[in-house]
């Protein structure tokens, strides 16, 4: 009987350890928000929006096929709430999931490379590129949006890649008349 308590104890003592390690390092993970927040966070999540967005992008009349339009937000920094990829045709169906009923807006972003009217690319640019972004007012849940990549110049800006590496370049429109 002793035998068994010399091997028995010291391994529920060591599984017992692991155990509260094992809760005290996924403890550590959560932030604990004041109760005001929570309350207020609550409150913002009573009436959730779920939006359908969906539309055909073309370049110079031309389907643009394999795009990934994507919906962001400024009110949620670095997330993008949803990314597709165009068909051949052009068409994107994009959802916003759950939002909250407060969010009145959000962004559609492509990078492409279809050439822009008076918007010229970067010079010396290994792979020029476009980036075209536009708000979308959350008005109902279907919202049908179809857009010319050639016509949006003051909605685009030109970008530069070398290599892999993104550089955001400004443009500026000085020599449009």
């Amino acid at each position: 009987m002793s035998l068994i308590l010399k091997f028995v104890l010291p391994l529920v003592l060591l599984l017992a350890l692991a155990e509260a390690s094992i809760h005290d390092h996924y403890k550590k993970g959560y932030y604990k928000y004041p109760k005001k927040n929570q309350q207020l966070e609550k409150e913002n999540w009573k009436n959730v929006i779920d939006v359908h967005i969906f539309g055909r992008i073309t370049c110079i009349g031309d389907g643009a096929d394999n795009l990934h339009p994507y919906l962001h937000s400024d009110d949620y920094p670095g997330t993008i709430i949803n990314s597709v990829k165009t068909n051949k045709s052009g068409e994107y169906h994009l959802y916003t999931g759950n939002l909250p009923a407060t969010l009145k807006t959000v962004k559609l972003s492509i990078k492409h490379q279809c050439r822009i009217a008076e918007l010229p690319p970067i010079e010396g640019c290994a792979f020029p590129y476009y980036t075209t972004t536009t708000t979308i007012y959350l008005r109902s849940n279907l919202i049908s949006y179809d857009f010319e990549l050639f016509e949006m110049r003051f909605y685009s800006t030109a970008n530069c890649s070398d290599h892999g590496e993104s550089k955001l370049l400004n443009c500026s429109f000085e020599n449009i008349s």
